[in-house]
């Protein structure tokens, strides 16, 4: 009895896994994925429209067609949207952009800048202190500074045997990684612009009530 209560918990784990797992998924070409609960294909549409489940409620999208690189469906089959067009500025053949999104996945969740946050920070209450309002100017400048310094590749040892040589994947990687880093200092520095303008203000307000 117990043997079979056990069989019967393994059987509806699996049961309830591949519920959760099997599902079509829509591959864009910015690396990002899309797992919708269902996809409604609608001929000579430019766009893949699918439904998403938001607090319960399912609520219906749509994607444009042209930044989509291929739909896997829960069946297991594969279906290819992109396809290579100079003259739509789509210069990769089909096996390089697949490598350059798989470089941008692989930055998407392994690339991480905490210290760019950290320094645009400090950087954006010191210049604020200093040269007052001209100071929120500085993001912008460590923006783009940011945007110049070249970003290393963070992956697991296995992804970079497999893709470290492949330009298309070094250069997928950079895009996401650069973006990634200008967002960060952007973010960070206008926080510390703003913190120091709050600060400098409850400061002068506590000395004149008293």
């Amino acid at each position: 009895m117990k043997l079979f209560l056990i069989y019967c918990l393994c059987f509806f784990t699996l049961l309830k896994t591949s519920v959760v797992f099997s599902q079509d998924t829509i591959n864009l070409l910015n690396g990002k994925q899309i797992a919708p609960r269902s996809i409604h294909e609608e001929q000579n549409s430019t766009l893949l429209y699918y439904d998403v489940e938001t607090r319960g409620k399912l609520k219906q999208k749509a994607v444009d067609l042209l930044d989509v690189f291929s739909i896997d469906y829960a069946n297991v089959n594969t279906k290819q949207i992109y396809q290579q067009d100079t003259g739509l500025g789509y210069i990769l053949s089909i096996p390089e952009m697949k490598h350059y999104i798989i470089g941008e996945r692989a930055a998407l969740k392994c690339y991480k800048s905490p210290w760019v946050s950290a320094g645009g920070f400090a950087l954006g209450a010191v210049d604020t202190y200093f040269i007052g309002f001209w100071g929120f100017l500085t993001p912008v400048v460590y923006g783009l500074g940011m945007g110049f310094i070249d970003s290393k590749i963070k992956a697991p040892e296995s992804v970079k045997q497999t893709y470290g040589n492949n330009n298309n994947f070094i250069n997928g990687y950079k895009v996401i990684a650069t973006q990634k880093k200008v967002k960060s200092a952007l973010l960070g520095s206008f926080a510390g612009a703003a913190a120091f303008v709050i600060a400098d203000f409850l400061i002068i307000n506590h000395h004149v009530k008293w």
